[in-house]
Formats: C-alpha cells, structure tokens, sequence
C-alpha cells in the first residue's frame, strides 16, 4: 500500500469500529450517514486486503489483522490529535529571544521607550534588534524577508496577494513646528506664510515628493526647500537652531516642543492622517513566540494626541 494514497478519513472510521464494533453506531459517532460508513468499511476493506470486521451476532468483531492493526493507528490518531489541539506555549517571562523590527526613526524615538519599559516587567529576557526601513510609506516586502516584523506608517488596507499580515495601532497627523524665537511665531500661519518661510525636508528615498509635497502641487504652488535630510527625529532640533520651518507627525512635535521651545501649529494645507501599523510575514502567523509579540506591541504603543 502507498501511504500517499491513504486518507485520514479511513483511520477515524477503523477508530469508530473498533469502539462501537457496529456500523450504525460508527456512522454517528463520526457524523456520517450509514451508507457512506458502508463504503467507508469497503474502503478499507481493500486498503488493507482483509476484512477487518466480521459479524458476530448483532456486533461486529475485528479479525486478527484488525487487532494488529489497532496499536499502531491508535498512537498515529493521537499524536495527529496533539500536534492539532494543541498550541504551541510561549512564556514572555523566561523566554529568551530577539525580535527584528524594521522602523523608522520616529517609532525609534516615540514608541520604543514604552515598549521597552513594558517588556522590562513582562518579558525581561527579550531583546529588540532595530533595522532602518527603505521608505517612510511603503510596503516593507523586501524588509520582511529577513524581519520578524516591520513598524511605520503603511498604507491600509494591505494589497491582496502580497503575502503579508497586520494590525494597525493608533493614527497621527502632520503639524508645522517654528522656533518660537521666529517672526512668524506670534502670528496666524496661513498658506501664504507657510510657503514663504524655507523648510527642511526630510528625504527617506528620492521615490517621490512625499505627501506634504503632493498636497502644495495639488494647490498650484511651490515651497522653499532650505535643507534635505534623513531623519524624521532631526527635524525639531534643527528647526529650533534656525530660521527654516519643520513638518514632523504631532507626536513627536508634542514631545520635543517644550524642551526646544518651539510652536506647533495646524498645517494650511489638508494631509490624509497617518495610520502606524505593525506588519509580519504570513509565514510567521502561527508561531507562538510571535503571536505573543505582535499582541503585546500594540498594548504598549498606542498612543492619543
């Protein structure tokens, strides 16, 4: 016999047989009508060339190769049934293991301060290994190949087919930030302002103009670009040591304000809010280390401004 050829399905009804040695009874016991238990018997029947079950009364008895039999499909069922009932078991509070997470600067400096005390009390033999993604709002395909997980702000909802999984954690926006040692930072910032003052621009990737820089194209207008740089969590630091005027998300303009006396104020221009979303291969959606993660991280990152 070729074991390929086998079905599962042979093996629950022997099981059903031997414990209710009638084919009624095994027909209910494992939802099937009587005559599809019949043609099940038969089945086996030629499976194994033997009868297996013979009439004994009003009962049927197993034949000597059923009995044979009986030990070995038994362990098989019942481990089939373990691997299949049984979840794989995670414990945060011992487990020792790194996470890979692809992210931007700004989830570096806002998010992973909470998520780094939160996984001091509940799981503190964990460890975070961060990696820069590629782009600011695209897909992390090529990020997650070697990541366990990718944070930033992705476009919702994920294409069909791309193989990827995710849950989205809180929305932000962008604000203007200005040193408060300005001209302007007594004063309304209309568009006309806004576009009047140079800006620092940060620049993930050359893909495109972003979206501040879509929204001032659909106007008609153009902005003054007075620096170019990589990082999001620069921004607030150079904007506050200059004349030039920031575009950074409300939290961290929220977090950094204070301290480098700067003034938030609303865009004049209308931005779509931006979703913060934790990604993962489909790959991984089954593994217990990892399911744990990806529910803990939200708990921990949300944030409300």
């Amino acid at each position: 016999m070729n074991i390929s050829e086998l079905d599962l399905n042979l093996l629950l009804g022997f099981e059903a047989l031997l414990i209710e040695r009638s084919v009624s009874s095994a027909a209910r016991r494992v939802h099937l009508s009587q005559p599809a238990m019949s043609n099940l018997l038969s089945r086996l029947r030629k499976t194994f060339g033997d009868p297996l079950f013979q009439k004994a009364g009003r009962r049927m008895a197993p034949t000597e190769r059923a009995r044979q039999l009986t030990p070995p499909i038994g362990i098989a069922l019942n481990v089939i049934r373990k691997a299949i009932d049984d979840k794989p078991s995670f414990d945060p509070s011992t487990a020792d293991v790194r996470y890979s997470i692809a992210t931007t600067d700004y989830a570096e400096s806002i998010i992973q301060p909470n998520l780094l005390r939160a996984m001091k009390l509940h799981a503190p033999r964990l460890t975070l290994q961060t990696k820069r993604l590629k782009g600011i709002f695209d897909l992390p395909v090529a990020e997650l190949d070697h990541c366990d997980f990718a944070l930033g702000f992705f476009p919702l909802p994920f294409p069909p087919g791309a193989g990827l999984a995710g849950t989205a954690s809180w929305q932000e926006r962008f604000v203007g930030i200005i040193s408060k040692r300005h001209p302007l930072a007594r004063k309304k910032i209309g568009l006309r302002q806004f576009l009047s003052v140079p800006h620092i621009r940060v620049d993930y990737s050359e893909e495109r103009p972003g979206l501040l820089g879509d929204a001032i194209e659909k106007v008609g207008r153009r902005r003054k670009v007075g620096l170019i740089v990589p990082h999001l969590v620069t921004v607030p630091f150079l904007t506050a040591r200059s004349e030039m005027l920031g575009i950074v998300p409300l939290g961290l303009a929220r977090s950094l304000a204070p301290m480098l006396s700067l003034r938030i104020f609303e865009l004049p221009l209308a931005l779509p809010p931006l979703t913060m979303s934790l990604m993962w291969h489909e790959r991984h959606q089954h593994e217990a280390a990892h399911r744990w993660f990806r529910e803990f991280v939200p708990l921990h990152t949300r944030h409300r401004y």
